[in-house]
């Protein structure tokens, strides 16, 4: 399976962890770029982007995309 997780907090960080060890394709992003670099340098099956717009060049067909964000204002934003 393929798929993106956006926001890499304390549980996005940890199911991208998982699925990339259970041996699926992880694209990842979280607001502040560098968290998503950092997490793929800690698991290296993860692949991290700069921005959001860069997940379906990542992703085969069907993409999935995953919102791992608090309820409100974050995840209206994303969504938008």
């Amino acid at each position: 399976m393929e798929l993106a997780i956006i926001g890499l907090g304390r549980m996005g960080s940890s199911m991208a962890v998982r699925l990339a060890r259970g041996g699926h394709h992880v694209v990842v992003y979280n607001r502040t770029v560098q968290r998503a670099f950092d997490l793929a340098t800690e698991e290296p099956r993860l692949v991290p982007v700069q921005t959001p717009q860069e997940i379906p060049s990542r992703l085969r067909p069907p993409r999935l995309t995953w919102l791992m964000l608090p309820a409100g204002g974050a995840t209206e934003n994303m969504i938008d």
